[in-house]
């Protein structure tokens, strides 16, 4: 099962530059073939990645959708739609020696696609297995992955520039990606574009404000504006530019990282707490826990919802997650077990 990696900021930051990057990284380091899929409207992460698309999957769905309503369908007698389909998306599949790329390409038309993104969603499902990684250049709402066409991610990464709205922006795509119950096992900042790859004091305080975890800071670069001006792909940059070497390091950390854990207990009294400590070298991993024993202190400590333990109740699978993800909140921690 492929790990899946998505990326994802509000337009003009340089998240496609950054996720391009990426891809190339991860290819240098022998982890392909990579699956690249640009799931962004503005479709451009071919250009950074120096391909020539010819179809898009956006594309294929249309015809499909449209087969029925036009004079000639472009559907051969005797095939299935589901056949004709796969057949078609195996086309939108530009192979290169280390990584593939799908173009989501254009949004939905007028009609119903819920066949069509079903044999999609079916269609990537199959890609899945064929993959270590999978890189999504997403848009800012994330929406391919919040409906269910794109597997759901392993590993969220989020790009903002150096500014304060920038950092809003993608603070409000960490809650959507809470609120649409998505579950990465990491999520995390890059800044793009800092002076002299530095943040100053209001950057580092709205991030915390943001309740962002920051993974590294890439600097401002001419060297990739005058490539971008000359539409020449910045993967191509040399392997010394400063953007190239700040996002390695900070890849390299991500791939390398140890995760750390936390737990959220009740009624068990820390009894899986001991469990964890009990083997060892434990301590590299688990820094601290939580024992929330009455519903008031589950809310003010952990976050829980006031109205998800008076509908479900203290001992749910609803107030469970919920304790789970506010002590790893609290703990800093990757994992948060309850």
């Amino acid at each position: 099962m492929a790990h899946v990696i998505a990326v994802a900021g509000k337009g003009g930051v340089g998240k496609t530059t950054l996720c391009g990057m990426l891809i190339q990284y991860l290819c240098e380091q022998g982890k392909g073939p990579i699956l690249a899929v640009d799931a962004d409207a503005n479709s451009n992460l071919n250009e950074v990645l120096g391909v020539e698309v010819e179809t898009t999957l956006g594309d294929v769905r249309e015809e499909i959708a449209q087969a029925e309503l036009v004079k000639e369908s472009p559907i051969p007698k005797g095939m299935s739609k589901a056949d004709y389909a796969e057949m078609r998306f195996e086309d939108a599949l530009t192979e290169e020696d280390d990584f593939d790329l799908l173009v989501m390409g254009r949004t939905q038309g007028k009609g119903c696609y819920c066949y069509v993104n079903g044999l999609l969603q079916a269609q990537l499902a199959k890609y899945q297995n064929h993959y270590p990684y999978i890189v999504v250049d997403n848009e800012a709402g994330m929406e391919h992955i919040s409906r269910g066409v794109l597997p759901s991610m392993q590993t969220a990464i989020l790009v903002s520039d150096c500014s304060r709205r920038g950092i809003q922006a993608v603070g409000r795509i960490a809650k959507l990606i809470d609120e649409c119950n998505m579950h990465p096992e990491t999520v995390g900042l890059i800044v793009n574009r800092a002076p002299k790859g530095e943040l100053n004091d209001g950057i580092k305080e709205e991030i915390e404000k943001q309740g962002l975890h920051l993974l590294g800071v890439v600097p401002q670069d001419e060297t990739v504006y005058e490539y971008d001006c000359e539409g020449r792909p910045t993967a191509a940059l040399p392997e010394d530019n400063p953007v190239k070497v700040a996002l390695k390091e900070i890849v390299k950390k991500l791939l390398e990282k140890q995760y750390t854990v936390t737990t959220a207990e009740s009624c068990t009294g820390g009894l899986l707490a001991g469990r964890i400590l009990n083997v060892p070298g434990a301590s590299s991993v688990y820094n601290e826990g939580h024992i929330t024993y009455s519903n008031e202190a589950k809310e003010r400590l952990l976050g829980v919802s006031h109205g998800t333990l008076v509908r479900y109740g203290a001992v749910s699978r609803q107030t469970a997650e919920e304790m789970a993800r506010g002590a790893a909140k609290a703990a800093k921690a990757e994992i948060g077990l309850s």
